[in-house]
């Protein structure tokens, strides 16, 4: 069975003539990766965001990990985002006033004041130490490099285990190097955390290396 099943996506916009997406469907098994490539303004973040429950479509269904999204209500859309998916923007959005370690625990901060075992922290050092910033865990995004931040960026969105992890043009702020040591990175925690990847990305060496690739144009996917 498919982790992530997406069946006739449609989503419209107001002012724009044509459907963004027009019968979109895509299928993907847990720990599987793919990258969805297409030209600018073809609906790519747009999707992204609606698997990533930011958005709804008009039509069409959704089912993550069994579970339909389609029809839920904000708290329990909030409820699959902090544990089933992780997500990573082109840009990092870490907190400038918050420490490397603090950044990377706001997923579990922003859940409120509950009684937790010291487990999160735990992780969130291991997955520091594992993409090479134990050095950094007390500097504020201001101190990283651009590389840095993101790979911040993507250990918080591992930080609750998610099933999916979604990013929307990861390296597209990064220079070359660091873009390919993020890319490599993304696929050695694919293995390690056993997380499936679905990237958009303008980046041909980035898709070649997720091996399937999807085409957005024209509102379809193929």
């Amino acid at each position: 069975m498919s982790l992530l099943e997406l069946s006739g996506i449609v989503k419209s916009f107001v002012g724009v003539e044509k459907p963004v997406l027009r019968g979109v469907n895509l299928s993907l098994g847990a720990g599987e990766m793919a990258a969805i490539v297409g030209p600018s303004g073809s609906g790519k973040s747009t999707l992204l965001n609606i698997i990533g429950t930011l958005d709804t479509p008009d039509r069409g269904s959704i089912t993550l990990d069994g579970t339909s999204l389609v029809g839920l209500d904000e708290k329990a859309l909030a409820r699959v985002r902090s544990q089933k998916l992780g997500m990573i923007f082109q840009l990092h959005h870490l907190l400038p006033q918050c420490t490397v370690l603090e950044n990377v625990l706001i997923p579990i901060l922003a859940e409120g004041p509950v009684q937790r075992e010291a487990a999160p922290e735990v992780r969130a050092k291991r997955l520091l130490e594992r993409v090479g910033l134990t050095e950094r865990l007390k500097h504020r995004p201001g101190q990283l490099s651009g590389g840095e931040r993101q790979r911040v960026a993507v250990v918080r969105a591992l930080l609750n285990e998610p099933k999916l992890l979604l990013a929307d043009e990861p390296t597209g702020a990064l220079d070359q190097d660091a873009a390919n040591n993020l890319t490599d990175l993304l696929i050695e925690l694919n293995k390690e955390e056993g997380v499936a990847l679905l990237v958009i990305t303008h980046s041909p060496e980035l898709a070649a290396k997720l091996g399937k690739i999807y085409r957005l144009d024209e509102g379809l996917l193929v």
